[in-house]
């Protein structure tokens, strides 16, 4: 649903700029938003989902970085269990055309008062409340849209998307002079490639950052279990990953992939539960969700590292980059399979290379 809406304004691209929050020292370096005109503002937060049948609603910061004023904008989910909220304003700010915009996600049960409006105050002063990094679209509609994450990463690789939707934008306005309808065929082929590779890498942008807020949430509430706790959900996760695996065999694919979720989450802290969850999802075609999972797995900041060999995490990596027609991913993640020397998967990933460079059209590499 949230993919059907972002592409409403594919047509009109025209302008990205990225902020990375935290990252950003000076107010000239941020992105200005222009007051007088609409935004619209999305985010990715699972926590903030607290009923699968209605559409639940939340609050975000906006504090000005030239003056430190801040306003509160409401969002509300996209749809009733998305975790996406998504808010559609008008500031209409005075002497504030150039809006130097910082956001945060605050505490929600402080946003009712004047003492908590205060708190969230010494909250960004201090640091403790820590900037989002954020996109901002500009289109020549005059709709200006603030696409926020919670990392750099995540925000790179939705700026990554954008501009494929630019280059997309720019096939479809390239005049043809065609010699063939050989001619033609190529240009909407290659069009149509375009197309599922930009939205393919804004699905998992926004995937990425919902389901790194879970994994983190989840870290969380394991680390506050006490000995007993943490090993029955342990012994909980074990078990249910053992059953997936038989499912998996046995062609029951679903009820593999639900049985890998309950382990992951049972046990978040083990990175070979992620790891066989993303080669499941893989092997269920679900691509972005696959390659989420297997970067999850990879993730030293919130798991303990089992003994999972790299060389087949960057194999499925690969694959699925393959499968995307994501070809320069994929042949970086192939390449790491290469240099490992791993005697099972080296040839068959230097083969996926070679049909990588063959699908970009360089037939003489």
């Amino acid at each position: 649903m949230f993919i059907r809406k972002l592409f409403v304004f594919t047509f009109c691209f025209h302008f990205a700029q990225m902020a990375l929050g935290a990252e950003t020292t000076t107010h000239d370096a941020r992105v200005p938003i222009d007051s007088s005109k609409m935004i619209k503002l999305t985010y990715g937060y699972p926590p903030w989902n607290k009923s699968a049948e209605k559409i639940d609603s939340a609050a975000i910061i906006l504090r000005e970085g030239k003056t430190g004023r801040t306003i509160q904008i409401n969002v509300e989910e996209t749809e009733p269990d998305s975790s996406i909220f998504s808010g559609l304003y008008s500031l209409s700010l005075n002497n504030l055309q150039a809006l130097s915009p910082e956001f945060y996600i605050p505490p929600q049960e402080l946003l009712d008062s004047q003492t908590g409006m205060n708190k969230i105050t010494e909250m960004i002063k201090s640091g403790e409340l820590k900037r989002k990094a954020f996109i901002l679209r500009r289109y020549k509609n005059g709709l200006q849209v603030v696409e926020i994450y919670d990392s750099k990463d995540q925000a790179k690789l939705a700026m990554r998307a954008f501009r494929a939707e630019e280059e997309l934008t720019d096939l479809r306005n390239r005049p043809l002079i065609a010699r063939s309808a050989l001619d033609a065929g190529a240009l909407a082929e290659q069009i149509e490639e375009q197309k599922r590779a930009a939205q393919s890498l804004i699905e998992r942008a926004r995937l990425e950052q919902i389901e790194a807020l879970k994994a983190s949430e989840n870290v969380k509430k394991f680390e506050l279990m006490n000995a007993k706790q943490k090993k029955a959900k342990r012994d909980l996760a074990a078990d249910q990953a053992k059953n997936a695996l038989a499912d998996y065999q046995n062609s029951k694919n679903d009820d593999a992939l639900k049985k890998f979720e309950n382990a992951v989450e049972a046990d978040p802290e083990n990175n070979s539960y992620y790891f066989q969850y993303g080669i499941s999802l893989y092997k269920a075609e679900q691509f972005n969700r696959s390659l989420v999972m297997l970067d999850l797995a990879q993730d030293s900041d919130h798991m303990q590292q089992s003994a999972i060999d790299m060389a087949e995490v960057n194999y499925y990596i690969g694959l699925n980059n393959y499968r995307l027609k994501l070809y320069r991913d994929a042949i970086a993640a192939f390449e790491k399979v290469v240099a490992s020397k791993n005697a099972l998967l080296a040839g068959s990933a230097q083969f996926y290379i070679a049909v990588s460079i063959f699908e970009q059209l360089d037939y003489k590499k």
